[in-house]
């Protein structure tokens, strides 16, 4: 189910897709844990600007390419996925932090350690947000990344193209 049926970058398509409405902390911030099949996104938090009810937030897992952008800056990408806000509160939520999985099984088959794993977000091309690994659940790495707000969001793994080394 798709409540906001936010558009899609044109080339890709929904594979996967979750909503649920943000819960207020103890410590005043709003929490969203992600609980859906085939989501790497596991859980977020946001500090709200101001007041108000806590927000829906939709996330959908994308497959394809997009013909509007340029691919991520990584070498591999894990999970391409959008993260839509209700709309009242779209501009409101900042220090948003992500907490997502990738399966250890994909870092190996690729040739990646768990720190070589980035978050990168999309506004007016690809940025590599901070991330770091925070461990290991069953099968899967853990990790946490800071961003600015929300919007197209590519779990990566590699090196940036700028940046590979001739082979």
């Amino acid at each position: 189910e798709r409540p906001l049926d936010p558009p899609i970058p044109r080339g890709m398509s929904v594979v996967a897709s979750a909503s649920d409405t943000m819960k207020e902390t103890s410590d005043g911030r709003l929490s969203l844990e992600i609980d859906g099949e085939g989501l790497a996104i596991r859980s977020l938090t946001a500090s709200a600007d101001r007041g108000g009810s806590p927000p829906l937030i939709q996330l959908d897992v994308l497959d394809g390419l997009s013909t509007e952008s340029e691919p991520p800056t990584a070498d591999d990408v894990y999970q391409m996925l959008q993260i839509t806000v209700e709309a009242p509160a779209s501009g409101t939520l900042s220090a948003v932090k992500l907490r997502f999985e990738v399966p250890q099984d994909w870092l190996a088959e690729n040739g990646h350690e768990p720190d070589a794993v980035t978050l990168e977000r999309y506004s007016d091309g690809w940025e590599r947000l901070p991330t770091e690994p925070v461990g290991f659940e069953g099968d899967n790495a853990l990790f946490e990344a800071e961003s600015p707000g929300f919007s197209l969001f590519a779990i990566t793994a590699g090196e940036p193209a700028a940046a590979a080394t001739p082979r």
